[in-house]
């Protein structure tokens, strides 16, 4: 018989009963019986392949608790990086497992913050909260963006949050391949169905604009919904394309 040692069965902390110290077994096809050492069958009632495939071989025993040996100072001690000594270690549960595999760099709410490829991170609101509830200040952005479908000289990019009670503090403009029939300029300025404040004028319609809203030139609370009208600098259409924009602006939340 080709004999192969499996597995090495340690004796538990309270069983009356050794477990086998050692097992063999025969090769298919050959006649000769498994041997057990100084243990009663019953001990043994699951099959080789159970055993090799890791089955709980300790029955109604309950295993010797090593833990020491592990710890610092025991007979084989488990290294943790460069930790002082006494540290306590705790294993993570697999709630803290979930959310630190749902860590992103997206604004999504109830998870983890991830920084992108860039080092950074993107956050939907940024807030000024009073510990009690009674009060927030809040720094907002919105986006929107308007394809021109057809030839004209108005394109207005419409906002649902620049509204009364919020305060704005600047905007981005970039134009996506527009094209025009004349001169390739526009102009930009923030209307609440009049202008507010001019953004920018005969601007490339290759180039973006960032503009902080100018607070000496007009108040920045608007009276009436406010959205980005953008026109051409001269007697022609766009006539294709878009404009994306992005708004900056303070928000108060109502007290509780």
């Amino acid at each position: 018989m080709a004999e192969k040692s499996l597995i090495q069965i340690l004796k538990t902390s309270n069983s009356e009963n050794a477990l086998a110290t050692s097992l063999t077994y025969s090769e298919p096809g050959e006649a000769e019986e498994v041997e057990y050492d100084d243990v009663a069958k019953d001990k043994l009632d699951m099959d080789l392949d159970e055993v090799e495939n890791g089955a709980d071989v300790t029955g109604d025993n309950t295993p010797k608790d090593h833990a020491d040996r592990h710890l610092n100072g025991g007979d084989d001690e488990i290294e943790f990086d460069e930790l002082a000594d006494g540290t306590n270690y705790k294993k993570m549960t697999s709630d803290e497992r979930t959310k630190l595999s749902a860590a992103t760099e997206e604004p999504t709410a109830s998870t983890l913050v991830k920084r992108d490829a860039g080092g950074q991170s993107k956050f939907q609101t940024v807030s000024v909260k009073n510990t009690d509830s009674n009060g927030e200040l809040r720094i907002v952005s919105e986006y929107a963006y308007t394809e021109i479908a057809i030839a004209t000289d108005t394109v207005v990019i419409n906002f649902t949050k620049l509204i009364p009670g919020t305060l704005i503090l600047g905007c981005q403009i970039r134009p996506d391949s527009v094209r025009t029939d004349g001169a390739d300029e526009y102009d930009a300025e923030y209307n609440d169905g009049g202008t507010v404040q001019s953004i920018c004028e005969q601007v490339d319609v290759g180039d973006q604009v960032k503009k902080h809203f100018d607070v000496n030139g007009a108040k920045g609370e608007p009276t009436a919904d406010t959205n980005i009208v953008i026109t051409t600098s001269g007697a022609y259409d766009f006539t294709g394309g878009a404009f994306h924009a992005t708004v900056y602006f303070y928000d108060f939340v109502v007290m509780s």
